[in-house]
């Protein structure tokens, strides 16, 4: 069944007759969702991972152009782009042959990843990041490699296999130049295969919420409760019993089962 950012307001609102009278509009309650979606799948996504995830394939080798976006005139102005910055693949609409770039919903490509030729290092990540679960490199004849992401201060460690980092919404390869190092395999890498935990945009209150059930009664809860905290007519005792609440949904997203997958996007680009 789907929710709305509408009718999750007023199911949270319905849970008390005094929050009818609280001063906070939905404006603000939409601002809210947002912000708090973010923190509980930052937070608790691990325990969710198989009703949250989705999957994308990232080309590192590009033969040709990509297209770039530029503003002009406060208007996404699309061009041929053969320099060091990000652009999206260009597809051929089915029946007709048309080309067309989605930057909607496809991943932008690092024409540069290495910054071998003065671009910013790094895979850009989608814009929907929220967390990396899983990281597969693809060799040029489809061998499969682990790729291990360390935080950044550990990226000059040995490792067993390739490390990357996450940096300014990128996953950066450590490159070390010991020859030593596994270094030279990131030479003949087709792409990287992502597993990542997303969020979702909210714009308007008749947006359609996708995350699943447990993660939908966490944020019933965190809004009943924000209303209870600014509400004049919600005494002590009832104030805490909606803290409790909020509490014990977030228990529930810890002790969640993660053996359902949520969706698979995966978009593979080929030289």
């Amino acid at each position: 069944m789907s929710t709305t950012v509408a009718e999750l307001v007023e199911q949270a609102r319905g849970l008390h007759w005094a929050f009818r009278e609280t001063d906070f509009p939905d404006g603000a309650a939409l601002q809210f969702v947002n912000a708090r979606q973010r923190s509980l799948l930052a937070k608790y996504g691990a325990n969710i991972e198989g009703l949250v995830n989705v999957s994308t394939e990232i080309a590192l080798e590009i033969d040709g152009l990509l297209v770039g976006i530029e503003i002009v005139s406060g208007e996404e102005v699309p061009f041929l782009d053969n320099s060091t910055e990000i652009g999206w693949a260009v597809h051929e609409e089915a029946g007709t042959g048309y080309p067309y770039i989605d930057i909607a919903t496809d991943t932008p490509i690092a024409y540069d990843p290495f910054g071998v030729d003065g671009g910013n290092p790094g895979i850009p990540l989608p814009e929907n990041f929220v967390r990396l679960t899983k990281a597969v490199l693809v060799h040029d004849d489809d061998t499969l490699y682990p790729l291990e992401v360390v935080a950044e201060g550990q990226r000059l460690e040995r490792n067993r296999h390739p490390v990357a980092f996450v940096n300014g919404n990128r996953l950066v390869p450590a490159r070390p130049k010991s020859e030593e190092n596994t270094d030279g395999i990131w030479d003949d890498i087709a792409s990287i295969q992502l597993s990542y935990i997303p969020v979702q945009e909210l714009t308007a209150m008749t947006d359609v919420l996708e995350l699943p059930e447990v993660l939908m009664e966490a944020l019933r809860a965190s809004l009943a409760y924000a209303f209870a905290r600014q509400s004049r007519h919600i005494n002590a005792v009832d104030r805490k019993t909606f803290e409790n609440d909020e509490k014990n949904a977030e228990s529930q997203l810890m002790m969640a089962a993660t053996d359902t997958v949520r969706a698979d996007n995966r978009r593979i680009y080929r030289r």
